[in-house]
């Protein structure tokens, strides 16, 4: 997803707790990458199902 630190940042911001685990991988161009991968913490299920009820009803 591009701009992903962003959105991690604003559910942060929001009160969600959310881990990030780098892996080092070759990307299909041959170049060593670092890329990010996110996981929303059991503790925060609860406050992600609200948030995501919340804007539901906004759309």
């Amino acid at each position: 997803m591009s701009n992903s630190p962003q959105y991690i940042a604003t559910l942060r911001s929001r009160g969600l707790t959310i881990a990030c685990l780098r892996r080092t991988l070759i990307n299909e161009d041959g170049t060593l990458c670092r890329p990010g991968i996110y996981q929303l913490s059991r503790d925060s299920i609860p406050l992600a199902r609200e948030l995501l009820s919340i804007a539901c009803q906004g759309a």
